[in-house]
Parts: structure tokens; C-alpha cells; sequence
């Protein structure tokens, strides 16, 4: 699922500025329906005097449809139109960075979240993508080190655990992986991902009768989880732990 970020301070700034473009499309700006969210978007920024906070919302929630879309470089187009009008909105660094992870661009990715961090040193999630871009990088270690901080900034962040447990996993650290897969899926029970992800490290280390369980238990939540279907048949065709 995507999860973009809208701060506070922006739906503040889109409340004291419904007045100033047409209402109508002030609502339809953040809806959720991204069509309808560029086209309105698009007629406040055309009927916008100049730059100000009201453009940069626009502009970043513009970004936001367009990454709804998945057409990641208009998102981070309108990304940066927002954080030229509003450099101190640590969102918007992160959206751009959600974006440029999205598009294989590990290096920028770690600079916006680098920069939305240095706004907002308590963000979580900011901790937990740059980690993911680190792992992109396949620079376990500096991956591991930001899911430690998006963990202590919340305990209960169960994508955090996961992907840890992903990280240690391509570290063969294989008991520490089953331990936060275990934590990933005790705080969020419908994480498919959790469980094939455990799978896999089951199997790694020669369980395949619990590799299978969680394999299948992925499926039940997420019957179109392809990876889940290929390592399933996979195990079960091998008759064995050997990959």
C-alpha cells in the first residue's frame, strides 16, 4: 500500500487558503482520486498570483496524485516546485525520497530523507525509508542502523521490524530474522510479507515444514502474492530444504 505524508502544517496552510481559489477545488485537490486530484490541483496553481505557501501545497499534493499514479517523475517534479516555494517541510523531502526509492535512485533518496531528518529528527518513517534505500544499496549494516532508530522512535512499527528482519536475513543472521518477522507479524497479523519473508528464512535454514505454513499463510491473506505462489511450489517441487 501507498502511504504518502500530509503534515499538519499543510492542512493547516489548506484550510486558511480555501478562500483564496475556488473551494471546489481546494477539496478536490486532496482527493483521493487522483485524476480529479491533478486537474484541480492544476487549476489552483494556474489561478495562483505567485509563489507562497498555498502553491506549495498544491504543488505537493499534485505530487502526491501523480505518485498514486506511479508516474514518479512528475511526482518528484512537483515535489520540488514545493520544496523550492517551502524548504522546511520535512514531508515533502520525504515523499520525494518515497519517489526516488520508487524509481531505483537509492543516492537521492538517502538525500531527501537526510534532509527531511535534519527537519524532523523524531521521524520515524523518514528512518525506515532511508534504511530501505540503504538496502537498496545492499548497505546491510546502514540499513539495519536506520530501522534501529524508526524502532526506537516507535516501538510498535511493524514495517520496521520486517524489513530488519529482511536485512539480517541477507546477513545470514537467520535467528535474529525469525525474531523480528515474529514481531513484524505479532504487531500486524495481515503483513503477507512478513510471513513470506519468514518462509524464506525458514527455509534457508532447513524448516521447510514451517517454510510451507507461512508460505500458505501469506496466500491466505494476499491470494495474488506471486513471490509467496513461486516459493511454495518451489519448495514443494524440491521435496526438500535445498533451494
Amino acid at each position: 500500500m501507498v502511504r504518502l505524508v500530509l503534515s499538519a502544517a499543510l492542512l493547516a496552510a489548506m484550510a486558511i487558503v480555501a478562500g483564496a481559489a475556488d473551494s471546489k477545488d481546494w477539496r478536490q485537490c486532496v482527493s483521493s482520486k487522483a485524476d480529479r486530484s491533478i486537474e484541480a490541483c492544476t487549476r489552483v496553481i494556474e489561478a495562483e498570483p505567485g509563489p507562497g505557501t498555498h502553491l506549495a501545497v498544491a504543488y505537493y499534493n499534485r505530487g502526491n496524485a501523480h505518485f498514486r499514479k506511479q508516474e514518479f517523475n512528475r511526482a518528484i517534479a512537483d515535489y520540488d516546485e514545493a520544496i523550492k516555494l517551502n524548504p522546511k517541510q520535512a514531508v515533502a523531502y520525504y515523499n520525494r525520497g518515497y519517489a526516488q526509492i520508487r524509481m531505483g535512485q537509492f543516492d537521492r533518496a538517502i538525500a531527501d530523507f537526510d534532509e527531511a531528518i535534519e527537519l524532523n529528527p523524531a521521524y520515524p518513517a523518514a528512518y525506515q525509508k532511508r534504511g530501505e534505500a540503504y538496502y537498496g544499496k545492499r548497505d546491510f549494516d546502514r540499513a539495519i542502523a536506520d530501522y534501529d532508530r524508526a524502532i526506537k522512535f516507535n516501538p510498535k512499527y511493524a514495517a520496521a521490524y520486517k524489513n530488519r528482519g529482511v536485512a539480517y536475513g541477507s546477513k545470514d543472521d537467520f535467528d535474529r530474522a525469525i525474531t523480528d518477522f515474529d514481531q513484524a507479524i505479532k504487531l500486524d497479523r495481515k503483513q503477507a510479507d512478513a510471513y513470506n519473508n519468514r518462509g524464506v528464512t525458514y527455509r534457508k535454514m532447513g524448516e521447510s515444514e514451517k517454510a510451507a505454513a507461512d508460505f500458505r499463510k501469506a496466500l491466505k491473506l494476499d491470494p495474488s502474492y506471486d513471490k509467496a505462489t513461486e516459493n511454495l511450489e518451489s519448495l514443494e517441487a524440491s521435496g526438500s530444504d535445498q533451494q
